[in-house]
């Protein structure tokens, strides 16, 4: 799947990408930033940018049902610092300062629990998780 993680600005993620025949690639590029917003995502890509470009049209109307055969994460980060995830049951709002989601997430939570920024989180879960991997891709809030 993959790992993105957020704290303090910046967000962070791997770039494996695995397709359905199970060829891997590692220039998937799961994060964007505008409008003041940070976003990065776990599962099928078409629901997360049909997402991303419904965010950058405005976000008028519903927001895009996510779906795919894995299930598609949404990380969002606001400008005001409120965090949420989205996924096809709704939204989510977390009441801390970092996040993650993915399937190394809970190693990239640790990490970042220890002090670790984003990147250093990211680069602790494709240590741990075989289904992260590839260089560390980051956006931060300017």
């Amino acid at each position: 799947m993959t790992t993105v993680a957020y704290r303090a600005g910046a967000m962070a993620s791997d770039s494996l990408w695995i397709n359905g025949n199970g060829r891997r690639d590692y220039e998937a590029a799961k994060l964007w930033s505008g409008h003041g917003l940070l976003l990065g995502w776990a599962g099928a890509a078409p629901y997360a940018l049909g997402f991303r470009d419904w965010l950058r049209g405005g976000a008028e109307g519903e927001s895009p049902q996510l779906g795919g055969p894995q299930g598609t994460e949404i990380l969002l980060s606001l400008p005001d610092g409120r965090l949420c995830t989205v996924t096809h049951d709704g939204w989510e709002w977390y009441h801390a300062d970092m996040a993650a989601i993915g399937s190394g997430a809970d190693f990239a939570l640790g990490a970042m629990a220890q002090g670790a920024t984003p990147e250093q989180a990211v680069a602790h879960a494709i240590r741990f998780d075989t289904n992260s991997g590839g260089p560390v891709n980051v956006v931060r809030r300017c």
